[in-house]
């Protein structure tokens, strides 16, 4: 069976620890939460993105799915009128778009639970 842990489970800091506990149990998959790396994921360069992707390469951690496109943006999460909703839908394709062309995700496959 494999399994894979979403990043909003520790902070961008711990990544270290937390690689050396997958390796141990050896989990070879993470989920993440763009915004638990980055506050505003549309402003990180592809460079960046691909350095992230290759950290998690080098521990023999596959960046597997992206979750929770929303995440630390409450102004997203409140009752909002047509063309607010319009602003989150195009936030969220910005994103699928950016990760896309940056290559994060293994195999170029994208899950997204938002």
């Amino acid at each position: 069976m494999k399994i894979a842990i979403s990043n909003i489970a520790w902070d961008y800091p711990e990544d270290e620890a937390v690689a050396s506990i997958l390796q141990k149990y050896n989990i070879e998959g993470i989920e993440i939460a763009p915004t638990k790396i980055w506050i505003h994921p549309n402003e990180v360069s592809t460079v960046d993105v691909k350095a992230y992707k290759h950290y998690w390469k080098t521990k023999n951690i596959a960046i597997v799915a992206m979750q929770s496109l929303l995440f630390g943006h409450p102004e997203f999460h409140q009752k909002i009128d047509r063309e607010e909703l319009l602003t989150k839908k195009l936030h969220k394709k910005f994103q699928v778009t950016f990760f896309q062309k940056s290559e994060i995700l293994q195999n170029n496959t994208l899950s997204i639970f938002v």
